[in-house]
């Protein structure tokens, strides 16, 4: 054995190859994965569920979505206490007038360009960071 033999090494043929690509996700894998993650209760993995379907399906804008999710809040919004009539009556009022602020404002937002798939990337990682967050 030489001198040279001592120091040098051989290098395989493969080194020169190009590392394989990482392959994106699923959106299986994709859904999964939050779902072990944030580790939903029932609810929440039927609202998840709920929302991923209704996106396929639809293909719906985002702002669109969004004015669903606040009607929805809304029309599901309950008074803390029970008290009377008239109290009652501006709970309800109050609620139509927010539901109908909504409607308007997003008719309004609807005449403004922005940019669907990137307010929606902004919007998934706000929503994961505050569930995961709240943990």
């Amino acid at each position: 054995m030489t001198d040279l033999d001592k120091i040098t090494t051989e290098v395989t043929p493969t080194s020169l190859n190009l590392p394989k690509e990482q392959e994106a996700k699923t959106i299986d894998t994709l859904y999964e994965d939050v779902i072990r993650t944030l580790s939903f209760n029932l609810e929440e993995h039927n609202r998840f569920k709920e929302g991923i379907n209704l996106e396929k399906l639809n293909r719906t804008q985002l702002l669109r979505m969004m004015l669903e999710v606040v009607v929805e809040i809304v029309d599901n919004s309950k008074k803390q206490q029970v008290g009377d009539k008239n109290d009652d009556a501006l709970f309800q009022q109050n609620k139509k007038v927010v539901r109908d602020l909504a409607f308007s404002l997003f008719s309004v937002l609807n005449n403004y360009s922005y940019n669907d798939r990137q307010v929606k990337v902004l919007l998934l990682g706000k929503l994961i960071q505050s569930l995961y967050g709240s943990r």
